[in-house]
């Protein structure tokens, strides 16, 4: 059973819990009857109690910090239920373990918005589940309160869809704005490996990536029909460049060496007839 079908289960039994314990109805506490909240370790407790003197059932934890519990306890520990934050107002409504967030709940900030809405386990978002902030919704995997796994992220900038370390873009994913496309191996939240990005001008590089920058090996398409293919080193041309004018002819090409971006020598023209050595006249 997840935790929203036992939150509708229970929901009617601890939502309305000082209102069961108003006016003198009465809980047994050793063979005592009493109304009063009485002093934990944790705080000041009143509801229903098991053999052992513990809080078990429905009840009331207001802890020393100012915090307050309403749900069900199980042997002296919170098990499923709300806790109102003192010291900012939010509220967090789910499952707990050893009086940690732990299992599934929902984190509520005191405006009313969700913030996380999701799977727990120690106080820290782990597993599956829904974070929205000021930045943007991601919804995907989690580990100790980071991204870690596949999911996906939306901002106002663009969206990502992929695998995540440690909270940074890390292993194949895709990456979508209003100016570019790009879909490839990330590495620590960089574009590095290979992979294909397309512009919103249709210009296309699809090769090795480094730092973000083309690197590598990879072949730069323009959207105007021209074509390089050949070495790049942090996003410029650098080495020998086989450069197409004109995509529609593929047989008409220039050897070109360039470095850092500079063209430097043409070794030769081919257009499928003969060589053409240094923009010269064609050799017989």
């Amino acid at each position: 059973m997840d935790y929203k079908k036992k939150y509708l289960k229970y929901k009617l039994k601890y939502m309305n819990i000082k209102k069961r314990f108003k006016g003198g109805m009465k809980r047994h506490r050793c063979g005592k009857a009493s109304t009063e909240f009485y002093r934990t370790s944790r705080g000041r407790y009143l509801g229903e109690l098991n053999a052992r003197n513990e809080p078990h059932g429905n009840g009331e934890l207001r802890l020393y910090n100012g915090d307050v519990f309403e749900g069900i306890f199980e042997n002296g520990e919170e098990l499923i239920g709300v806790l109102i934050y003192k010291s900012n107002g939010d509220i967090y409504e789910g499952e707990f373990k050893d009086g940690k967030r732990h299992g599934n709940g929902r984190l509520m900030k005191n405006d009313g918005r969700i913030e996380y809405n999701g799977a727990w386990k120690e106080d820290k978002k782990h597993g599956f589940g829904e974070f929205t902030t000021a930045d943007g919704i991601y919804e995907g995997h989690w580990e100790n309160d980071l991204k870690h796994g596949f999911g996906e992220f939306t901002t106002a900038d663009g969206i990502y869809k992929g695998h995540w370390e440690n909270d940074l873009k890390h292993g194949f994913g895709a990456y979508r704005t209003n100016d570019i496309e790009y879909i490839g191996d990330w590495v620590k939240g960089r574009k590095e490996g290979r992979g294909v990005e397309t512009d919103r001008l249709g210009d296309e590089y699809e090769g090795e990536w480094l730092n973000n920058k083309y690197h590598g090996r990879g072949i730069l398409k323009l959207a105007i029909g021209v074509l390089m293919n050949g070495e790049w080193k942090n996003g410029l041309a650098h080495g020998h460049i086989i450069y197409v004018p004109n995509v529609n002819n593929p047989y008409q090409y220039r050897i070109i060496q360039y470095i850092n971006g500079d063209p430097m020598t043409t070794t030769e023209v081919i257009d499928g007839c003969g060589v053409i050595a240094g923009g010269g006249k064609k050799k017989k």
